[in-house]
């Protein structure tokens, strides 16, 4: 894989996460600016949703985490770097939707119970996924590269 193509592999994963990100932000926005007026931090009565908001949300950065992990693991170290990168995207973007999935649920709650309580866990989910944001140096620290690898990867 020569460098144009690694630099068009690094600009589509990050618009990519950038448009996840943004979808989120947006539909956010959208749902703050119809709810605001009902809007309230309440922590009293029932705490069914913020106990699942806190479980899912959690649990969606740990099994992302873990499957990241697996998929990478199933790369051989002796593969190109052309399969290494197509099976770094797919595994970074299934990480990025069990991220996206706690925050759409959590919009979901906020409709439902008019709590900004979960535009507190959004912003943390939305925080989780800027830490794990696309990057040549992320690459190399998540992926086993070889020195010629390297080399070709940071050219």
């Amino acid at each position: 894989m020569n460098t144009f193509n690694l630099s068009t592999f690094f600009k589509s994963l990050q618009a990519i996460h950038g448009g996840s990100m943004l979808s989120v932000i947006f539909i956010s926005l959208l749902l703050f600016i119809n709810i605001k007026e009902d809007l309230q931090l309440n922590f009293e009565g029932d705490r069914t949703f913020m106990f699942m908001a806190i479980i899912i949300g959690y649990g969606g950065k740990f099994v992302g985490k873990m499957m990241f992990i697996r998929l990478m693991r199933q790369l051989p170290f002796k593969a190109g770097l052309s399969l290494k990168t197509e099976k770094y995207k797919v595994a970074h973007i299934v990480r990025l939707v069990l991220l996206k999935i706690p925050a759409f649920m959590c919009l979901y709650f906020a409709f439902v119970t008019k709590n900004s309580f979960y535009f507190i866990v959004i912003a943390l989910l939305l925080f989780m996924m800027l830490t794990v944001f696309p990057s040549r140096n992320r690459f190399s620290e998540e992926v086993a590269l070889n020195n010629d690898e390297k080399t070709q990867l940071f050219r």
